[in-house]
């Protein structure tokens, strides 16, 4: 009893390694997908995040699911102590429950604590000196200039966090449901530990969003989202009644009900998937979830306006529209009410608009920038600053005060 006893032990840590090694591949996949979709050529930034989704989707279920199964294909190994059974509990558990909370780690930002201490306040004083002294006046200084602006983008970025990777968050999301969902016929409780990882993947991504990851240089729009939902509507259905017959049929006797029962969840899956368009689906499920109003599509960005600071809005960062007063182009737009910028308005404020914007463009490196804890590094004011404000902004200040 002792022999046997050890025997399961040692099988069990043996499970444990697929489950590392198929961690380990999935982050390379990952990596690999993103990189070998920056090399293609793509109309736009969006075209590219679909085809970095894509590829991580796809190898991601392959890796975690086929290689589980081809590993133990024969249906007598399945339920045997090192099995599909014990492997897959490993898997499955690793991949929904705890690969998530890697990414709460944000390793990228932790790897680069070795270059934030290079930053002392010695270093932030010798940047202010330099900013404070204005614009170049001689080929030197212009080279000094450059080379503390290139030190100074240098720390920026090494105080600046990770920024959410859409194509994988939406790719795991995707890979833990259709892999759990997979494996259902054959463990029916899988169903439950992958609806349980994907509200840990959300808690964890909305912390993290809200929080702590930095702002991203797109903003991202609806098209991976739908991404998600074609995923789902045409792998699940027929997904699900292929695994049903895979792990049923060797366990059943009744070897016509298995097929008979295929042949009918097939047909219903293929119509479901392929015949039956969105807006049927809306109409069902929607209500189960949620009630919506008539006009909430269309009182969507009345209401999203708030969550943006000014520099966000387009009407109000873009170099001829920012400088109309807020009678003419109003922050915050309401329903209802016409706020169009007439062209009569914008034609007067042209020429004024370029000649700021190319005086903003040659003291752009002069504004001083803040770093996360409280590290500012100041420079020279702009044109149209007044001169306390340039006082406090020549000011060299290493450490904020709250």
């Amino acid at each position: 009893s002792n022999s046997s006893s050890g025997y399961s032990t040692a099988m069990a840590f043996l499970s444990i390694l697929p489950s590392l090694g198929i961690a380990a591949t999935n982050i390379v996949l990952c990596l690999m997908a993103k990189s070998e979709a920056k090399k293609e050529y793509h109309d736009t930034f969006t075209d590219e995040e679909f085809s970095q989704a894509l590829k991580m989707t796809v190898g991601m279920i392959v890796n975690t699911a086929g290689v589980t199964y081809f590993c133990n294909a024969k249906p007598a190994d399945w339920y045997k102590s090192g099995g599909l059974v014990e492997d897959l509990v490993f898997v499955i558990i690793f991949q929904c429950l705890l690969a998530p909370l890697v990414s709460y780690l944000d390793l990228g930002y932790r790897l680069k604590g070795l270059q934030r201490r290079k930053l002392t306040d010695e270093k932030l004083q010798a940047f202010n000196a330099n900013l404070a002294l204005g614009p170049p006046k001689s080929r030197e200084e212009d080279q000094e200039r450059k080379k503390v602006l290139a030190e100074i983008a240098f720390f920026k970025k090494a105080y600046r966090p990770t920024a959410m990777n859409n194509p994988r968050r939406y790719a795991t999301a995707l890979k833990n449901f259709i892999v759990c969902l997979l494996y259902t016929p054959l463990l029916p409780w899988l169903s439950l530990v992958g609806a349980l990882g994907l509200v840990v993947q959300y808690c964890l991504d909305k912390y993290l969003l809200v929080r702590w990851m930095s702002r991203p240089d797109r903003q991202a729009n609806s098209n991976m989202s739908m991404f998600a939902l074609r995923a789902v509507k045409y792998v699940a259905p027929l997904g699900l009644a292929v695994s049903a017959f895979v792990f049923l049929c060797p366990s059943s006797q009744d070897k016509d009900a298995i097929w008979s029962n295929f042949y009918l969840s097939a047909i219903f899956a293929l119509v479901v998937s392929f015949l039956m368009p969105y807006s049927v689906w809306s109409k069902i499920c929607l209500p189960c979830f949620a009630s919506l109003s008539d006009n909430v599509m269309e009182e969507d960005y009345y209401q999203a306006q708030y969550m943006w600071p000014k520099e966000m809005k387009y009407h109000k960062d873009q170099f001829i529209y920012k400088k109309l007063p807020d009678s003419v182009n109003p922050e915050i737009l309401r329903v209802g009410v016409d706020s169009t910028v007439q062209a009569v308005a914008a034609v007067a404020i042209y020429g004024l608009a370029a000649e700021q914007a190319g005086a903003d463009a040659g003291h752009a490196s002069l504004h001083s920038a803040l770093l996360p804890g409280g590290r500012v590094m100041g420079g020279a004011p702009a044109p149209d600053d007044s001169p306390s404000s340039a006082a406090e902004a020549g000011a060299a200040c290493p450490r904020g005060a709250g």
